[in-house]
């Protein structure tokens, strides 16, 4: 199913969607399973602030911005990580234990730079994902 086929599955649901809940927003500092950080300042949609990932093929930690918007308790951002001509995308929602506990769940993709050859576009694409809490 492509993108604009899901989006208008969606969109013309007849079913009434239940009331948000309650989620304080996404200010302030989260932290991954890896120890990685991303520190969210929102402004109105927008979203930005530094991301260090304790994650990289240096194995030293490494620095970006990010940038990105987020609706209710749903977040997309990037961060271009500059010194290794690469960046990241993650798109994610918060989810509450039973013991009201926040986790933002997100999908992500990782795009590095490659040579001009065509063929080798999808070998320069990894994806995952990622589980931060309040750090």
């Amino acid at each position: 199913m492509n993108h604009e086929t899901a989006l208008a599955v969606l969109l013309n649901r007849a079913a009434p969607r239940a009331a948000p809940r309650a989620f304080a927003g996404f200010g302030g500092k989260w932290q991954n399973e890896y120890g990685s950080t991303a520190e969210f300042t929102v402004n109105g949609s927008a979203v930005s602030g530094p991301y260090i990932s304790t994650v990289s093929g240096s194995n030293s930690t490494v620095n970006g911005q990010i940038r990105g918007w987020c609706a209710g308790d749903m977040i997309a951002f990037t961060v271009l990580w500059s010194e290794n001509a690469s960046m990241t995308a993650w798109v994610g929602q918060v989810t509450t234990n039973t013991a009201g506990v926040e986790t933002l769940e997100t999908l992500w993709h990782l795009v590095t730079d490659i040579s001009e050859d065509p063929t080798k576009v999808w070998q320069s694409v990894l994806a995952g994902a990622d589980f931060f809490t309040r750090a």
